[in-house]
């Protein structure tokens, strides 16, 4: 089987959810007997953290010039002049919504995968208009469209009413054996603290972690992410005190991990998800998640965790209370939720679609 991968998500992205996903299916079909995979990459590579992580020096790695990166975005991929030899009975699957020129779509089978329709609900703008509009070029061109929920398949099928169904696969994201339960010497926690990991955009409500913990005088919040902007760490610093809080940018997986294991629980108030990577992270890490009972969420979750009807802080308190009370069974269920994901299956299940395509 020919297969083609399109790495420009490694250019749009330092880390992220798309990242990992996309390095944990190439890792895989790396080693897959009996499938020829090439790349394409854009000219001067990228800093992304999980490509630093692959060797592709045993494959055939086609660079494009890059002319703009936003622009080079926006363009089909050429695929007979960078692979000219490779076309026939050719699986073609992009990291990030693009697809193969006019000419060259009826010698390979396109697949695209959607993880959210997070622009389509928060975004707006002239850039979120060029976004919607590859994104829609993408799935309108292909020959099948991975969803990695039943929530997202039900906002595709809500946004573009006329793909067909039969179309549409979900396959479920994974989660990194990386995350475990330490042994107890490393639980060695100098304060208690709720975590909040992950982008800290507005529909992420990450200024209800900083509510709650400020109710809480006897935890601190621990944020895993970018570096704060100006505005940002002046409103924290409105609600806590600079020795309630403490930022960890571009943590291992080792640190996140132990992160998950010291944490009192996982605060995860996002109003939207079309997965939700971080859940499984601290189920498998003992972790208990709280988070808001909306999109993808409860789907990710099951019966573990704490799911919140709302953004009130007294229904936070009362979660944080069950933590205290319950937690041991918490943990007990959030590990039996997160064995049931894991990056074999999603790329066992992609693997599975690629034969059926050819």
């Amino acid at each position: 089987m020919n297969v083609i991968y399109d790495n420009i998500v490694y250019n749009l992205q330092r880390i992220g959810g798309i990242s990992i996903y996309w390095y944990e299916l190439t890792r895989r079909l790396l080693e897959e007997k009996g499938v020829d995979l090439k790349f394409i990459e854009t000219e001067m590579g990228s800093n992304n953290i999980c490509r630093d992580q692959l060797d592709l020096s045993k494959n055939a790695v086609t660079i494009l010039k890059r002319i703009h990166l936003q622009s080079e975005r926006f363009r089909s991929v050429p695929l007979d002049i960078v692979l000219s030899d490779f076309l026939d009975h050719t699986i073609f699957h992009s990291s990030y919504f693009r697809f193969p020129s006019r000419k060259d779509r009826k010698h390979v089978k396109t697949i695209t995968t959607v993880h959210d329709f997070t622009h389509d609900y928060f975004f707006g703008g002239p850039r979120v208009y060029l976004h919607n509009r590859l994104k829609n070029k993408a799935i309108e061109y292909s020959d099948a469209i991975i969803c990695v929920s039943e929530h997202t398949k039900k906002d595709l099928l809500k946004f573009h009413p006329s793909i067909e169904p039969t179309k549409v696969h979900v396959i479920y994201n994974g989660v990194s054996d990386d995350f475990s339960i330490l042994p107890s010497a490393h639980h060695s926690p100098t304060d208690r603290y709720l975590l909040f990991v992950g982008s800290r955009a507005k529909y992420k409500n990450f200024d209800y972690a900083l509510k709650l913990v400020k109710e809480c005088t006897d935890l601190s919040l621990y944020i895993v992410g970018s570096p704060f902007t100006k505005k940002e760490a002046e409103i924290l610093n409105k609600h806590l005190k600079p020795n309630r809080y403490k930022l960890f940018v571009n943590v291992s997986n080792s640190v996140l991990n132990e992160l998950y294991n010291n944490a009192f629980a996982f605060i995860y108030p996002s109003s939207y998800e079309g997965f939700g990577i971080p859940l499984l992270e601290a189920m498998r890490a003992g972790c208990v998640p709280i988070s808001l009972n909306s999109s993808s969420i409860p789907e990710v979750m099951g019966r573990a965790g704490i799911l919140l009807n709302t953004l009130d802080i007294d229904e936070g308190l009362v979660a944080l209370k069950t933590v205290e009370q319950n937690k041991q069974d918490l943990q007990k269920k959030g590990l039996e939720r997160a064995s049931h994901f894991s990056w074999d299956t999603t790329f066992n299940n992609t693997l599975t679609l690629y034969n059926n395509m050819k």
